[in-house]
C-alpha cells in the first residue's frame, strides 16, 4: 500500500473557502463592498461565498488576485488556515506594496481628455490580458496601442485633434464591450525608481500613470489595487 504523500491536496471545502475569505478581508479592514470592487465581482458574489455557498473556480481566483497572492489558485485547495499572526503579515506587506486607487467608467473621449490632463511625465498603465477572451484581448491591446499612439502626439496635436481621436478610441471601447467588458479608469501619481546599474546617477522620475481596467458587462468596480513602485531603465 503506498502511503499519500504529505504534500497532497483536495478541493477546499465551501466552508473552508468562507473561513479564509473573511479572515483575510477582516484582517486587512476592508468591508465586502472594497473586495467586491477590487476582485470586479458583485458584492451578493463575495457575500455568497463568506455564507459558505459554493462558488466557480474563476469566482475564487478573482478574489485571490484582489488579495495580491501569488497562487491564484489558493482558495480552490485545502490548506491548514493561516495564524493570525500570518494573516497580518501579509496584510502589512499587501499595504507595503500596493495602493489602492477609484475607478470610475471611461469613454473613448474620455480616455483622451486624462491624457491631455497629465500635468508632467506620463504613462499608461494597464491590468494583465490573462483571464480575457481572446475577443476582448484584442480590443484591449488595440485600444491600449491606440492610447499609447495618442500620448505621445498630446504636445503637438490641437485639442480638437486630440477629442477627434477620442472618437476614434470610441470604436475601440465599443468592440471592448461588444467583447462583454466595460473600461474603467484610475489616475495616480508615481515615482519610478531606476534600476540599480541603469547608468543615471540614482535618479528618481516623477510621473502621473492613467491605469484602464475592464470589468465584465454588470459589475461596477470602484477600487483597483496597484503596486507602489515600479522600475525604469534608461538607454
Amino acid at each position: 500500500m503506498t502511503a499519500a504523500t504529505p504534500t497532497s491536496l483536495r478541493e477546499a471545502t465551501s466552508a473552508e473557502v468562507a473561513q479564509l475569505v473573511r479572515m483575510f478581508r477582516e484582517v486587512r479592514g476592508w468591508t465586502q463592498d472594497t473586495l467586491a470592487a477590487l476582485s470586479r465581482l458583485e458584492v451578493r458574489t463575495i457575500q455568497r461565498v463568506e455564507k459558505g455557498e459554493r462558488s466557480s473556480r474563476d469566482t475564487r481566483r478573482a478574489i485571490a488576485g484582489a488579495f495580491g497572492f501569488e497562487d491564484l489558485d489558493a482558495f480552490s485547495k485545502f490548506q491548514d488556515a493561516p495564524s493570525a499572526e500570518h494573516a497580518e503579515k501579509q496584510r502589512q506587506e499587501f499595504e507595503r506594496t500596493h495602493a489602492i486607487l477609484d475607478l470610475e467608467p471611461v469613454d473613448g473621449r474620455g480616455i483622451v481628455s486624462a491624457l491631455m490632463d497629465l500635468s508632467s511625465v506620463g504613462a499608461i498603465g494597464h491590468q494583465s490580458l490573462a483571464g480575457l477572451s481572446r475577443k476582448a484581448q484584442d480590443a484591449f491591446a488595440a485600444l491600449l496601442d491606440y492610447a499609447r499612439d495618442c500620448m505621445d502626439v498630446c504636445d503637438v496635436a490641437s485639442k480638437t485633434e486630440m477629442l477627434g481621436y477620442g472618437d476614434d478610441i470610441q470604436g475601440h471601447v465599443d468592440a471592448l464591450k461588444a467583447a462583454g467588458h466595460n473600461l474603467f479608469v484610475a489616475r495616480r501619481k508615481a515615482v519610478m525608481r531606476p534600476r540599480s546599474g541603469a547608468g543615471n546617477g540614482g535618479n528618481s522620475l516623477k510621473m502621473e500613470i492613467l491605469y484602464l481596467v475592464t470589468a465584465s458587462a454588470g459589475a461596477c468596480p470602484s477600487k483597483v489595487a496597484v503596486l507602489k513602485e515600479a522600475e525604469f531603465g534608461l538607454g
